[in-house]
């Protein structure tokens, strides 16, 4: 009776071992196809890269022209979540900041090298790597141009740019 408690705890030892092997296995697996997918995801947002490259403020019309360059290696659409932030001093000397959402702000053209294209209101366009998409709005209140203006885009995906007018 002996040597068969000692056979059979051996035999329960070793399947639960092997048992503990395998899910271990399964479990580092599962656990490195995750890591890879998630560094593969922050890889491809490395590689999405956009910068506001300058702003034109026409105090005519109201109007203001924010060039936005794509300096990274894949192409990025704006679409109807993409916000626009300006952050401005209006002519009375208010403090104000515009959020302006799709339909508040459009798309004008599309600078590709040497050639630029005009874009119809309510098309929404790919920007390629190296192109420069010029986007209009108009604040809510005129500008104080001797003030800085700060505009912050924010795509879809949630990337964002910032830049601070050099006035004022």
């Amino acid at each position: 009776m002996g040597f068969g408690v000692v056979a059979a705890g051996a035999i329960m030892l070793a399947l639960t071992l092997i048992t503990v092997a395998i899910l271990g296995s399964m479990l580092y697996t599962m656990m490195m196809n995750t890591a890879k997918e998630v560094l593969g995801q922050s890889r491809r947002l490395e590689s999405v890269t956009f910068k506001i490259t300058s702003i034109i403020y026409n105090t005519t019309l109201n109007e203001l022209f924010i060039n936005i360059s794509n300096v990274g290696q894949e192409s990025i659409i704006p679409y109807v979540n993409t916000e626009i932030i300006v952050d401005y001093i209006d002519e009375t000397g208010l403090h104000r900041v515009d959020v302006l959402h799709y339909n508040e702000w459009y798309f004008n053209r599309l600078i590709i090298g040497n050639s630029s294209y005009n874009i119809p209101s309510k098309v929404f366009v790919e920007v390629p790597p190296g192109a420069i998409l010029e986007v209009k709005t108009s604040p809510t209140s005129p500008i104080d141009i001797s003030q800085p203006i700060i505009v912050i885009v924010v795509l879809d995906n949630g990337m964002k740019s910032e830049y601070v007018s050099n006035t004022g």
